[in-house]
């Protein structure tokens, strides 16, 4: 697939499933994020997911959304700012 500048830089720890997530389109942001443990929720029929910080970056949300489509996302991000 696309490699990203931020796919040469890998996770600082390990766990069993890490995956990339979010960034499946090959975009260079920062908005892909390493994970672990999606696939423990997998089955799960109800999840509920906090996004802190966004900076109006969805990518890893999107990602989430892929792997966890029963997961009810919230995004709060302070960095977003309103324009009337």
């Amino acid at each position: 697939g696309n490699k990203t500048t931020y796919d040469k830089w890998w996770p600082e720890w390990y766990c069993e499933d890490v995956i990339r997530c979010g960034g499946e389109g090959g975009e260079m942001t920062d908005g892909p994020k390493w994970t672990c443990g999606l696939s423990t929720f997998q089955q799960r029929k109800a999840v509920l997911v906090y996004s802190l910080g966004s900076h109006g970056q969805t990518h890893w949300e999107w990602g989430v959304r892929r792997a966890l489509p029963q997961a009810e996302i919230h995004i709060f991000d302070p960095t977003v700012w309103l324009t009337r």
